[in-house]
């Protein structure tokens, strides 16, 4: 009897950790994706601004285009919430969760996660070093509801030697923070699934 009691009040704790942990993978996902969708557009933008250097006529469109290239250190944190996991990984508790490979899918999800904003942290360095090699080439404004605008000038910019390698080192960047993310995202939606 005392066994029975233990196994269907570790099914309960199992259960009421697996409907928190669907419910934080869930977030996790919607948040990775917004900071992928952050990365692939800045990414875009200076891949934009890259192919159009020796364009006269392109550069202009870009210049007159708002924020092409003003993001280069925006680099999103995300505060993943995954305190249901931790809470469990810390006490050892970790054997409740009956599927040994959900286990591991959710120790994969916290390094990836780790790794992604490790990366961040050690690349926002660069993108800062970026931003001051581009910051000559920002004009700022307001636009008519007396909100903060920036354009780049794409045309000075192109012939700056440093400020195209910016470009193409920001353009990098970005694409190897969206690659870590997306592995992130990756490694959610498998053990989102699982718990599903």
């Amino acid at each position: 009897i005392d066994q029975w009691a233990q196994n269907r009040r570790q099914a309960r704790e199992e259960r009421q950790f697996l409907d928190r942990m669907w419910r934080e993978t869930a977030s996790a996902i919607e948040e990775t994706e917004w900071a992928m969708t952050m990365h692939g557009r800045f990414r875009s933008e200076f891949i934009q601004g890259f192919d159009a250097l020796d364009d006269s006529a392109a550069l202009a469109r870009l210049a007159a285009t708002p924020n092409v290239g003003c993001r280069g250190a925006v680099m999103p944190s995300l505060g993943f919430n995954d305190t249901s996991f931790q809470e469990l990984s810390t006490s050892g508790r970790l054997n409740i969760l009956s599927d040994p490979q959900l286990r591991a899918e959710l120790r994969d999800v916290v390094a990836a996660q780790a790794d992604a904003e490790g990366n961040r942290q050690n690349n926002y360095g660069f993108g800062i070093e970026n931003q001051r090699v581009l910051n000559p080439y920002y004009v700022f404004g307001l636009d008519a509801h007396g909100n903060r605008t920036c354009r780049m000038d794409w045309p000075r910019l192109a012939h700056d030697p440093a400020a195209r390698n910016a470009v193409v080192r920001s353009a990098r960047l970005h694409t190897l923070l969206w690659n870590k993310r997306a592995y992130a995202r990756d490694r959610l939606a498998l053990a989102h699934n699982r718990i599903a």
